[in-house]
C-alpha cells in the first residue's frame, strides 16, 4: 500500500514538472519577436536626421527641432540615428511656420498658443520610396502672458517641438500612418 502511495505521488509530482516544462515551453515560444519598427528588423533599422530647413522667422528653430528629433530617437532606442549615407530611413523636412495667437483672454490675453509648422517625410533608401509624408505636422504649446515673455515663449515652443518628435518618433517607428 505505501509503495502504491508513493508511486502515485511520484506520478503527480512528474506530472507537475511536465506541466510546469509545458508552460515555459509555451511562454517562451509565445513570446516571439514583435516589432513594430519600419523595417520590420526589430531594432535593426537606422535613421537619419539631417537638418531641417527653416522658413519661419524664429532663428534657430531648426537646430533645436533636429537635435531633439535625434535625441528622440536615441531615448525612443527602436532604431539606431547614423549619418546619411549609412542609414536606411532618412528623415527630411522643414518648418514651414510659426504662428502665435490669444489662446484664453478676458479683456487681454491671458494666455497664447503657439503653434509649430512642419512638413516632414522619411524615405527608405533601402527600398527605394517614401514610407511617410506629412506636408502640415503641427505641434503646440500654451504660454501664460502674465509670465517674463521670452522665457514663457521659449517654453511654449519648447512644448511645441516635444509634441513633434513624438508624433514623428511613432511615425517612423510603425512606418507612417
Amino acid at each position: 500500500m505505501r509503495r502504491e502511495r508513493e508511486a502515485q505521488l511520484t506520478s503527480v509530482v512528474a506530472s507537475f514538472r511536465a506541466a510546469r516544462y509545458a508552460l515555459c515551453a509555451f511562454l517562451l515560444l509565445s513570446c516571439a519577436h514583435y516589432s513594430t519598427s519600419a523595417s520590420g528588423r526589430g531594432g535593426a533599422a537606422s535613421v537619419a536626421v539631417p537638418m531641417f530647413n527653416n522658413r519661419s522667422l524664429e532663428s534657430g528653430l531648426h537646430q533645436a527641432l533636429t537635435d531633439s528629433l535625434i535625441q528622440g530617437f536615441v531615448t525612443n532606442g527602436a532604431v539606431r540615428v547614423l549619418e546619411e549615407d549609412r542609414a536606411r530611413l532618412v528623415l527630411r523636412g522643414e518648418i514651414l511656420e510659426v504662428r502665435e495667437e490669444p489662446f484664453t483672454y478676458q479683456e487681454i490675453a491671458e494666455q497664447f498658443r503657439i503653434t509649430v509648422l512642419v512638413g516632414v517625410s522619411c524615405y527608405d533608401s533601402e527600398d527605394k520610396r517614401t514610407l511617410w509624408e506629412e506636408d502640415s505636422l503641427r505641434g503646440f504649446g500654451i504660454f501664460d502672458a502674465i509670465r517674463d515673455r521670452q522665457t514663457a515663449r521659449t517654453d511654449g515652443l519648447n512644448d511645441a517641438i516635444r509634441m513633434i518628435v513624438e508624433d514623428v518618433v511613432d511615425r517612423t517607428q510603425v512606418g507612417g500612418w
